[in-house]
């Protein structure tokens, strides 16, 4: 990865997140290589910028998937939220959000501030 476009939990400004976005496509493997990152505040931010990136991250899609196990639900939160917003260039994922998705859409829902998601014998 360039000298420039490494991230620690300290330099991961907003600024340098929108920027990485502007960019787009061309970022995309740059912003992937942080999903493999040590530290999980940095592979939250990867997965968010991506999100950003949007449609234009369809490239990420298996790295995404793979951080749907992430031992840090808020990195699993923020690779759904990423696949989301890829869209349709992200239908491969469905069964892995399937699989893994409960617990993490449930994250999601409360942080969207929508009613928590509720089961037949909850009713």
């Amino acid at each position: 990865m360039p000298k420039s476009l490494r991230f620690s939990p300290n330099s991961a400004s907003t600024e340098t997140s929108d920027s990485l976005a502007r960019i787009g496509a061309p970022a995309v493997p740059h912003v992937m290589a942080l999903l493999g990152a040590d530290d999980p505040t940095v592979r939250m931010q990867g997965a968010n910028i991506l999100a950003q990136i949007g449609p234009d991250a369809e490239a990420a899609v298996p790295a995404l998937v793979a951080r749907l196990r992430d031992p840090n639900p808020k990195v699993q939160k923020a690779a759904a939220h990423a696949l989301g917003q890829i869209g349709p260039a992200a239908a491969d994922a469905v069964p892995a959000l399937l699989r893994d998705g409960l617990a993490i859409m449930t994250g999601v829902f409360w942080d969207l501030g929508e009613d928590r998601p509720t089961t037949p014998a909850a009713q």
